[in-house]
């Protein structure tokens, strides 16, 4: 049964809808790429908001992943909130970040909000995490 609210990567992989949540495509080696590669993550954190049902999070979260592994972004500063068809959880904290579209990538630097990513992106995630950053 899947359940809502904050999640890992470990427990979504137990829901059928998230079957995708394992995909890890690989990335085209850019500019982009290599500068999030060079980057100190150590003031950064990320909430990413993410609906199993949804296509858009399908899509765009394994692709985060893939990014989060190639530009060593440790998996403790990032968390996952899975959201029902209303976009709503049982804590409530898709309020608080005022969540309208899934999927949701806010990033965080000393837990203050520098921006974020909503249900696509216009180029790549890479040169849209830079912009951001």
């Amino acid at each position: 049964m899947e359940t809502y609210g904050e999640t890992s990567v470990k427990q979504l992989a137990t829901f059928p809808d998230c079957h995708w949540i394992d995909h890890k495509p690989e990335l085209s080696d850019t500019s982009a790429l290599e500068k999030l590669k060079a980057q100190d993550w150590t003031n950064y954190s990320f909430r990413v908001y993410l609906g199993c049902w949804c296509s858009d999070s399908e899509h765009l979260i394994p692709i985060f992943r893939s990014l989060c592994d190639a530009a060593h972004i440790p998996e403790t500063r990032v968390r996952y909130f899975n959201l029902d068809l209303d976009k709503v959880s049982p804590s409530g904290i898709e309020k608080q970040d005022r969540i309208e579209y899934l999927p949701t990538i806010i990033v965080l630097k000393n837990g203050k909000e520098t921006g974020r990513i909503v249900e696509t992106v216009k180029e790549d995630l890479a040169s849209e995490l830079l912009l951001i950053l």
